[in-house]
């Protein structure tokens, strides 16, 4: 009969542990990698709406919306987020309430964006949602233009 060492037994202990492990350490990875995209993707929308609200509000772009969303789907797309115009819409026209009872003109640029989950989609089963739907949005005032 042979003696098994203590050393080996921890060795195979050691193995063992790191087996059944491995698979949870791979899923914390997948999450922390898709949901840094995730939050990476929405500060790429904000930024967009922010980009879009800034035009928006020069007095040359007063009226003009086509060019305002070409530019907000290029910054997106540059950036990585596959924008369509459709997401986009500029309201050159809303209203804000200022702290004197007057409102004011203001620009806000919305974009809306579908973000599809890359690694998580395999655990539908678990009632993981394989998409969320993210909106950036911003608002500018329309410093020459006042109700």
């Amino acid at each position: 009969m042979r003696r098994t060492s203590r050393a080996s037994r921890q060795r195979g202990a050691v193995l063992l542990e790191f087996a059944l492990v491995l698979p949870l350490l791979v899923l914390i990875v997948m999450l922390v990698l898709e949901g840094s995209r995730l939050v990476r993707t929405h500060q790429v929308l904000n930024n967009a709406a922010r980009e879009g609200a800034r035009l928006s509000v020069i007095q040359e772009n007063a009226g003009s919306t086509d060019g305002i969303i070409a530019e907000v789907v290029t910054y997106a797309t540059q950036n990585g987020v596959p924008l369509t115009a459709g997401g986009v819409t500029v309201d050159q026209n809303a209203s804000i309430p200022t702290p004197s009872g007057t409102s004011m003109s203001a620009s806000v640029v919305t974009v809306n964006y579908t973000y599809t989950m890359n690694y998580l989609s395999v655990f539908a089963w678990l009632g993981v949602p394989s998409s969320f739907p993210l909106q950036g949005s911003a608002e500018f005032r329309n410093f020459y233009k006042l109700n």
